[in-house]
């Protein structure tokens, strides 16, 4: 009976013994699944090309242009364009929430406010102080996303004003420096 504990505290010491050895051999390969593109998913920084299209018909309107779009861990998004639709600092950044679908869907919504009116630049048409929200479904395979957009513009009372379309590819970022 008086070797009980001492046979207690073996087992212990052996138990955690091999906790840390599986541990130990495990973590390399969870470190690097949690690095790899499958098991991001949406969450990162993207490159994007953006093309607006014809809501109706889905004919391409208009030129090309690249945004940049990070999805944090939690659902919040942040962006930013060079849609030359806009004038120097008319539009702020995006800001948003994005969630997961199923498989490799996601969904995002995302908002900018536009800070001042300019009249209508052939071809880009007036463009109303208010508000710009972008409602997106993005599917997702590795380091690359393609979606389609539907874009709302707001004015100052927050009525819809008008309406776009888009569809887009991406590049992950991190992609993009190898």
């Amino acid at each position: 009976m008086k070797n009980l504990p001492n046979c207690m505290n073996r087992f212990a010491i052996t138990s955690l013994a091999i906790v840390a050895a599986l541990l130990l051999t495990t973590l390399p390969a969870i470190a690097q699944s949690e690095n790899s593109a499958a098991h991001k998913g949406l969450q990162g920084t993207w490159v994007i090309t953006v093309s607006p299209v014809n809501c109706t018909t889905g004919s391409p309107m208009g030129h090309p242009f690249k945004s940049m779009l990070s999805f944090a861990r939690g659902g919040t998004l942040s962006g930013t364009t060079t849609n030359a639709l806009f004038q120097p600092g008319q539009r702020t950044d995006d800001l948003g929430i994005w969630s997961f679908v199923s498989g490799n869907t996601y969904k995002a919504t995302s908002q900018a406010f536009i800070l001042y009116s300019t009249p209508a630049m052939p071809p880009a048409p007036p463009i109303s102080a208010g508000a710009q929200q972008i409602s997106q479904t993005i599917w997702v395979t590795g380091d690359r996303f393609t979606s389609d957009a539907n874009v709302t513009f707001f004015d100052v009372s927050g009525n819809p004003s008008g309406s776009l379309c888009a569809t887009a590819s991406a590049v992950r970022y991190e992609a993009t420096l190898q």
